[in-house]
Parts: structure tokens; sequence; C-alpha cells
């Protein structure tokens, strides 16, 4: 072979090894046909592409689709345009500030998948992730966007054309604009994506979306911006969204789940609809000819979150039908000036108020066949007519069916369960002639229960369920009485008010419950009525005394989570409110508006924003004994409240222990002041008299800001843990003044108190060995000091603590839990300083049917000699051991 064909062949070796090194490695897949995404540097980071279909010029980031295939990010597979496995963070690189934006592209099919796009800067409103604009035949699919600017979209179509294109399984989160927004277009498909995060919509249909599908999408938590207002999990507003099918999808805490406004012919159905804010599908404004079937719309666990299942407002012609709506917070389904709608075969269960309600002119709709259970009104009508009502099953409810100031209405074979509800109670006893609502009458009705009106044999009414069943009413009027009645262990709920008393003597409201009202009790121009024993809760004022109430008693009642636990105003005198206790409250006794010579006394009030508050001239009160804890001023005295007393009361854990603002000439005398940021404060304030007060633990233990205020009287001043020695004449004074009480003042406590050590405890008994069975012991136990702040037992070294405050009897529950032998009965004395003592005994417990034995035995031991009685004596000095 010569020199020439052996290189011929040594080249035709190379070539041949290319070509296979190119065959093994290289590929000829689809994907990578033409493009250069083999060439995608890994981690490599984009900051937004544009592309322009009709671009005749490019740049870096931005070109038409022939410039795209050459990038390394773009490939051409059989036709269809792919983007892929992009990371874009921050996306100022575009003159938008979208991620991926594609613009009058429709004349080639593109598709957009697994990339990933964080960070969107946007820089016009509405940029977004992936920002599609007048083009059409696309595909997004299996891209994650997340984390954009207030103006930024996650996913969006702008431009009203966009056609035939498909969003599915994309994951969209920490949006503050809406996730996904479609503004116009037809046949836009939107499967199975993720919505998580958003500031305003999920999924957003926006003017002339037509003939599109939102299907199998989970959306949560699109109720991130407060200002946003109408929020929707899934939201088509605003002209000729029609023709649309939403099925399948999931919907989670947002603040609407689906809304429709101005939308028609589309089809909502097989969705599930739970823990939204305001309601789980609305309907509203002219959204005419829908049909929403198989929905779930519920509230997890019965929290009563959502205020309405499906709300209809302006709409007409729609079916609602094979529904199941429950745990509302309110309504079930609602309708508000809707007309010719079809609501049938739906199951309405377990909502707050009502099952089915239509208000406002919903004439002439047609509710059948529904099944409407333990709502507490199954159906109400207000202000419509011409409906048709029938073949519907209603089970226990409060009330079935009950309509007001309605026309004509239709309510024909539906089967009701009996009411437990009774309607909403009036009376006027000043009312003559006939159907006079007046005490006369209501003896003759069936919630009446008995007595005459005489101090010695009060009109009765007690034991009543009420409710206003979501009409405005109060559950209990009566005015212009003067008889003696008594309104007791009532239920009243869901009312404007509950007990409502105008101009009435002589009553006594005892034990009822009252809860989920705008007022609890209330009284106006009343005097000499007893409140004692009620719970309140959930209402914006637990108790009212306004306007000229006197000599009235509040006492013994429980006041829960009202923004005002007690309040009284205006001219009402020589009240007494005692042994309440009021919790998480703004207010917990409210005293304002020349209420003079009140007793507030005995009273727990915690976690209250003011714990008792009196201001505008109220004068002369004695606000005495109460416990107030957890607040941010817990006495508070402002402008011009003087002449009033503040003693005895244990204020602990407050910011402001006692505060006097603008207020003079008040006593403040043996409180205990413990824990709190500020012990007393007066800014500014003259003539106020402060002693035999004890601050302990305080972080500043008192401000004077005033003039003239008097810090001890001409005995005694006031103990402070930062100063109580010494006392070298045992005077119980301390030898030197207090100076510092912060302030303007410059003022001092010229007679503090003395540290008088530690408190002494003895018990009397028990004694030791002594012996009990089944019945716990009494116990009697000495204490010696003049400030002790508690006393407790303990019978297993503290593990269980029982605190007494007088000598009584051992807990009998804590007695049964402990085992036969010996008991040590540990008691604690601690003083206001701190200061611990304690004293032990031990007793015996033994079981009852082994002293019967003992007996028994004795008897035995009797007929047989000393020897027996040896042996008993040993076995009784064993079991006593």
């Amino acid at each position: 072979m010569n020199k020439k064909s052996k290189i011929i062949n040594r080249v035709s070796l190379l070539v041949l090894l290319i070509l296979c090194f190119q065959g093994i490695f290289g590929g000829n897949s689809s994907s990578f046909a033409q493009g250069k995404v083999g060439n995608l540097q890994a981690g490599e980071i984009y900051t937004g592409i544009v592309i322009d279909a009709l671009a005749t010029t490019n740049t870096t980031n931005s070109g038409n689709w022939t410039w795209a295939v050459d990038q390394p990010w773009c490939s051409n597979d059989s036709g269809v345009y792919v983007i892929e496995d992009m990371i874009i963070n921050n996306t100022s690189g575009t003159t938008r500030g979208s991620g991926i934006f594609i613009n009058n592209s429709h004349d080639v099919d593109f598709r957009i998948e697994n990339c990933t796009i964080t960070d969107v800067n946007a820089i016009i409103s509405y940029s977004a992730g992936i920002d599609i604009e007048n083009s059409s035949r696309g595909v997004i699919y299996n891209n994650s966007i997340s984390d954009t600017n207030p103006i930024g979209c996650g996913i969006q179509l702008l431009g009203f054309n966009c056609h035939n294109i498909t969003i599915e399984r994309n994951i969209v989160t920490n949006i503050l604009r809406h996730a996904i927004l479609m503004y116009g277009g037809n046949e836009i498909h939107v499967i199975n994506n993720t919505v998580n995060n958003v500031a305003y919509n999920g999924i957003y249909f926006y003017q002339g979306v037509q003939n599109s599908t939102i299907a199998y999408n989970y959306v949560n938590d699109t109720n991130n911006n407060e200002m946003s207002g109408q929020n929707g999990g899934i939201k088509l507003l605003d002209v000729n969204n029609d023709h649309n099918q939403i099925y399948n999808n999931t919907i989670l805490n947002c603040w609407r789940g689906i809304y429709l406004r101005d939308s028609s012919n589309n089809s909502i159905h097989n969705n599930l609809v739970k823990n939204n804010e305001e309601a789980g599908i609305i309907l509203s404004t002219n959204s005419n000819d829908n049909n929403v079937t198989n929905n779930i719309v519920t509230n997890e666990n019965g929290d009563y979150e959502q205020d309405y299942g499906i709300w209809l407002s302006t709409s007409h012609n729609n079916t609602f039908s094979q529904n199941h709506i429950s745990n509302q917070r309110i309504h079930g389904l609602i309708l508000q000036s809707s007309r010719n709608n079809t609501i049938s075969e739906n199951s309405v269960d377990d909502n707050q108020i009502m099952g089915i309600f239509l208000t406002d002119s919903s004439n002439g709709n047609s509710i059948n066949d529904n099944s409407i259970n333990r709502n507490d009104l199954g159906i109400g009508l207000s202000y419509c007519e011409f409906n048709n009502i029938s073949e519907n099953i209603l089970i226990g409810n409060g009330y079935c069916i009950y309509e007001v100031e309605c026309g004509t209405n239709f309510i024909l074979n539906n089967t009701c369960s009996e009411p437990f509800i009774t309607l909403p109670i009036f009376i006027d006893d000043s009312a003559t002639g006939l159907g006079a609502n007046n005490w006369t009458w209501a003896e003759s009705q069936p919630w009446f229960s008995g007595g005459g009106g005489t101090e010695l044999n009060p009109y009765i009414i007690e034991n009543l369920i009420i409710s206003s069943l979501g009409f405005s009413n109060h559950g209990i009027t009566i005015v212009n009485s003067n008889v003696s009645f008594i309104i007791r262990n009532c239920s009243i709920y869901n009312c404007d008010t509950g007990i409502d008393l105008d101009n009435v003597n002589n009553s006594q409201i005892i034990g009822n419950d009252i809860y989920d009202c705008d007022e609890g009790i209330y009284f106006e121009y009343s005097s000499e009525n007893i409140i004692s024993g009620n719970k309140v809760s959930e209402t914006y004022t637990g108790i009212t005394l306004y306007i000229e109430c006197y000599n009235n008693t509040i006492s013994d009642n429980m006041l829960l989570n009202n923004p005002d636990g007690i309040y009284i105003q205006n001219f009402c005198d020589n009240n007494v409110i005692t042994d309440n206790t009021v919790d998480q409250s703004e207010v917990g006794i409210d005293v304002s508006s020349y209420c003079d010579n009140n007793t507030i006394s005995h009273n727990i009030l915690s976690e209250v924003g003011n714990g008792i508050y009196l201001y505008d001239y109220c004068s002369n009160n004695t606000i005495i004994s109460n416990t107030v804890s957890g607040s941010d001023d817990a006495i508070y005295l402002y402008s011009e409240c003087n002449n009033n007393s503040i003693s005895e009361n244990i204020v602990a854990g407050n910011r402001n222990g006692i505060y006097l603002e603008s207020s003079d000439s008040n006593l403040v005398n043996e409180n205990v002041l413990r824990n709190n940021t500020l012990g007393i404060t007066i800014d500014p304030g003259e003539f106020n008299l402060i002693y035999y007060n004890f601050f302990v633990n305080n972080e500043l233990h008192a401000q004077d800001d005033g003039t003239n205020n008097v810090w001890n009287s001409t005995t005694i001043g006031n103990y402070w843990d930062n100063w109580t020695t010494p006392d070298d004449d045992n005077d119980g004074i301390v030898d030197s003044p207090y100076t510092f009480i912060e302030g303007s003042a410059g003022t001092n406590d010229s007679l503090p108190i003395a540290e008088d050590g530690p408190p002494q405890i003895s018990i009397s008994y028990p004694v030791k060995r002594d012996r009990f069975a089944r019945i716990a012991p009494s116990f009697i136990v000495e204490v010696k000091d003049l400030y002790v702040w508690d006393m407790w037992y303990t019978m297993d070294g503290g593990l269980h603590n029982y605190a007494f405050t007088v000598n009584g009897t051992i807990d009998q529950l804590a007695w049964d839990a402990l085992p036969t032998g010996k008991v040590t009965i540990q008691f604690y004395v601690r003083d206001i300083a701190g200061n611990i003592m304690s004293a032990e005994v031990t007793v015996i417990k033994y079981s009852q049917t082994l002293r019967i034995v003992y007996w028994i035995l004795i008897g035995v031991a009797a007929a047989s000699g000393a020897a027996g009685y040896y042996l008993i004596k040993l076995w009784k000095i064993k079991l006593e051991e």
C-alpha cells in the first residue's frame, strides 16, 4: 500500500470515529434537533427574555423566534418552539420586568416548561413571571414562579387576543398581585396548577374570557392584601366571561372562593370550597344563566369562618342543584335582589343562622326538594314575593320557615320538625287597646311561665331559647314596666340586643346565657333592677346601664370576649357592680359622663385593655377589692374624675397599675401593686392621697407629675420593696423617707412601711398520727403576719397545691386519691413581700374495711385470752405503719 493510500485510510478512520462519537454521545433526540439547549450551562441564571414574533431587530435578551431558537434555552421540537429548564431571577433584565415575555405570536406553536422564575421585579403594571400578550397556540407546563413585587403577577395572558393556550401543572407562590391572570381570550385551559399565598386573586378571568376551562387546580390563601377588597380564589369579573367550565378545583382560605361578576352561562361543578373568609361561591351583578352543581362548600371542623356558602346578588335565572353547603358562620345560601333562580336538591346543613335566605325583592324563585337541617332557621324570606317553596325537608332547625314583610309566597308540602326556638318577645306595659303587647297579653302566651307581677309573686319568663333568626330584632324587649318580673335561664343569641329594657324597674335578670348579639343586656332609664349570674359573650357590650339608671345591682356575671364588659354612662348613680368576672375585653368596667356614687367591688378582670376605667366627671365612686391583671391600664381615672376611693385592690401584671390623669382629690390606699411596668402614675392631678399601698416587683413603682399629692397619711406611708430598712426603733416605719418617686412633682413618702419579717404559721388540728378514713380531715392553722398575700397546702410535696383563705376541710377529691398509710400535709403562707413559711403534720389514712375487721378480731381475741390480744396488738401496729 502506497503512502497516499495510507493517509486516505487514516482520514477515513478518523471520520468514522468522529461519526461514531457523535452517534453515541451527540444524540439526535427531537428536543435538541435544531436548538442549542444542550449548551445551556448548569446553574446559569438569566434575568428575563423577550420574544416578539414580529420583531425585526434582536438584542441580548430579546428578538423573534428565529433569534430565540439560536439561544441555548430554546429548541424546535417537530415545529414546536420549546423554552425549558431556564432559571430566571430578578427580572430587571427586560423592559417590562417580566421573566419570559412572548408577544404577537399566533402562527407557531410554543411551549414553556420546567422553568424556575423567582424575584419577579415588575416594572409596569401587570408584568409577570410568564407574560403572554396577543399570542396563541401555547402551552405553559410544569414551571415554578414565586416572589413578585406588588405589581407583578405569576402567569398572565393579556391583550384580548390570546387563544388556545393551556396553563398546566405550574406552581405559583408568594405573589403580590394575581397568580394567574387572563385579560380577555378564548379557549384558555387552566388545569392542575398549584397556587398559594397570593395577595389578590388566584385564577382571574377578566373581561371577555370565553369557552375556557379552570379545572383540577389547588388554590390556597389568596387573602393577603386587606386593601384589595374583593379577592377570589377563582374570579371571573366584568363583561362577557361566558361559557366557561369551572370544575374539580379545591379552593381554601381565600376572601371569596369562586367569584363571578357580570359573567353568564358558566358551569361551576364538583369543586371543593372551604374555609374562605366571606363566601364560598358568589354570583353578583347580572351573572345570569349559570349552572352551579354538586359543589361542596363548607368550613372544616364547623368553625364558622366562612360567612356564606353561596351568595347571589342581583343575578337571575341561575340553577343551583345537588350542592352540599354546611357550617357557614351566617347563612348557607342567600339570594339578594335575585329573581327566577332554581334551587333544588341541595343539602344545606349546620349553618349558624339560616339555611336559605331570600331578601330584597328576590322574587319568583323556586326552592324545592332541598334537605335543610340543623340551622337556626331553615328558610327565611324578607321583602320578597311570588317564590315557590315546596317539597323541602327541614329537620332539626330551630325554626322551620319564617317570613318578614313579604308579599305572597307559595309555601307548600314542606316537611318540618318541631321548632325549639322562641321568636323574639316584645312587651310594652303602657300599651292599651286591641293587640296591645302588655303584661296582660303576655300572660296568654305559650312562653309565659306564671306569676302575678308583685314583689312576692313576680311574672316569670324562663327556660327559653330565643333567636332573632338573622333578622334585626332584640331577643326580649320590655318597656314602660314597673311590675316585678324575672327573666331567668334563657339562652339568647343572634340578636341586636339579647335583653333590652327601657324605663323598667323592679326586674331580675338571672342566669341567662347571651351570645353573638350586638349588645348583651341593655338598660335605659331603669332603676332597682338586679342583673346576676348571667353569661354574656361575643357581643359588643356585655351589660350596659345607659342614661339615668339608679340603684341597680350587677353581680356574679361572667363577661367574655366583649369589647366592653360592663358599660355605665350618663348620670347613672348609686349602682353596685360586684363579683363579676370580665375576660378578654377592651375595657372591663367602663364608667363615664357624670356617673357618681357607684360601688365597684370584688370583680376579677383579666386580659383587658383597660380594667376599670372612669372618665368625664365621675365622682365619689368606690373601687374596692377588685383583682386586675393583664391590662394596659388596670385602674384608670381620666378627665375630672375626683373624690373617688380606690382601695384594697390587687393590681398585678399590668402595664400601668393605677393611673390618675387630670383627676383630683382621690384616695388610693391598701392596694397591692405587683409585677406591673409602672405601679401608680399621676399625670397630672392634685390633692390625691396615696398611702398604705404595697409596691412589689414593679419595674417602676411610682411617678408623680402632678402637684400637691401626698404619699403618706399622718401615721403611715406605703410599702416599697426597695426601701424596707432600717427600722431601729421598731415602730414599723423605715427610719428615712422614700425618695424614689419619679416625676416632676419631686415628692416622697415620709413614712415608708418597714419589713416586719417572715410570717409565722402553726397547726392546731390535726395533730401527729391522727387517723382518718374516707372523710377528709378538717384543719385549723394559725397565721401571724400583718400582710398575708396567700395560703395553700399540699399532700404530695407540691405537685398539687390547694389554696385557702380560712380554716376548713382538706379537698375531698384529693384525699380520695391518696393511698392508705401515712399522709404528710404541708401548709404554706406567703406575705406580700414574698416571704414564705410552712408547717406540716403527718396523719394516718386507713381503710374503713380493715377497721371493721380489726374490731371483729378484737371480739375474737376476747374469747382466746392474752395471746389473742397480743397478736391483735401487733397487727394493729403493723396496720398503722
